[in-house]
C-alpha cells in the first residue's frame, strides 16, 4: 500500500492536476492526501470524478485558505471516521489483519489553534491506538529540520515537540532531500524547513515495521509531495 500526501498549494491549474495524475500513475499510490487545496467543494468534485477510480471525502477550502481532500482506489477498504479543516481521519481495513486508523493532517499556521489542533489529534490517538499520520504539519521538531532564517527555538516548536512525545510518536524518517518545503527566495533569505512528514504509533509500526517514506521532487508548489510505502505487515 502506497499513500501519497501533497500540500499543493491550490489546486486550480492544468499543470498541478497533471501532475497530481502523473504522481499517482508513477507512485502507485493507493490513497492521495491533498492539503491547501484553496478549492471549493465543487471544483474538487470535478476533477475526482474525472479519475473514476477514486473514492473520495472532501473538506473544501474557507474562502480561499485551507481546503483539503483524501482520496483512494477501489483497492482500499476505508471508512471516513471524522474530519475537520485541519484533519481527515479514517479506519483501514486489511484482511485478517487489525483495522487501523490514518490521519491526514494540515497544521495551521495560526500557532494557537495549533496547540488545539494537537490536543484532538492527541485525543484520537489515545482512543484508536494504531495510528499513522501524514501530512503538512507546518512545524519541525528541531533545529536540524531547517536551514536559514532564524535558528531560534520557538514555543510553537515546543508545543509540537510535546504533542510528538506525550501522544508516544515515533518519526519514521524519509529517503530523498533533506526538506519539503522552501520559501522560494533568493539564496541570502532563502528558508528550507521539514514541515510535512509521517508520524506513528508503536502499535502501528509493529503492524508495518518495514514502513518508509521517500521525499519527491518539489514540482508546482512550494512544498514536495511526500509518498508513504507500506511494504509488508508483520505476522
Amino acid at each position: 500500500m502506497n499513500v501519497n500526501s501533497w500540500n499543493c498549494r491550490g489546486f486550480g491549474g492544468p499543470r498541478k492536476k497533471q501532475f497530481l495524475r502523473d504522481t499517482l500513475r508513477a507512485t502507485k499510490a493507493n490513497i492521495i492526501f491533498l492539503s491547501e487545496t484553496k478549492s471549493s467543494r465543487r471544483r474538487m468534485t470535478r476533477f475526482m470524478n474525472s479519475v473514476p477510480t477514486l473514492d473520495y471525502i472532501i473538506v473544501p477550502a474557507r474562502d480561499t485558505a485551507g481546503g483539503l481532500c483524501m482520496a483512494w482506489s477501489n483497492s482500499v477498504d476505508i471508512q471516513v471516521l471524522n474530519s475537520s479543516l485541519s484533519y481527515i481521519c479514517a479506519r483501514i481495513t486489511v484482511k485478517d489483519k487489525p483495522p487501523w486508523v490514518l490521519l491526514g493532517v494540515y497544521g495551521d499556521p495560526n500557532h494557537f489553534q495549533s496547540r488545539l489542533i494537537w490536543e484532538t489529534l492527541t485525543q484520537i490517538i489515545n482512543l484508536h491506538g494504531r495510528v499513522c499520520l501524514v501530512g503538512d504539519f507546518n512545524e519541525i521538531l528541531d533545529s536540524s529540520e531547517k536551514y536559514g532564517g532564524s535558528s531560534r527555538v520557538k514555543q510553537h516548536t515546543l508545543d509540537f515537540q510535546n504533542f510528538v512525545f506525550k501522544s508516544g510518536l515515533v518519526d519514521i524518517g524519509y529517503k530523498g532531500p533533506a526538506y519539503t518545503w522552501t520559501n522560494n527566495r533568493n539564496v541570502s533569505k532563502a528558508i528550507y524547513q521539514r514541515l510535512d512528514r509521517v508520524l506513528a504509533t508503536p502499535d502501528w509500526l509493529q503492524l508495518y515495521p518495514n514502513a518508509y517514506v521517500n521525499h519527491l521532487p518539489m514540482i508546482h508548489s512550494d512544498h514536495c509531495p511526500i509518498l508513504l510505502r507500506i511494504k509488508k505487515i508483520a505476522r
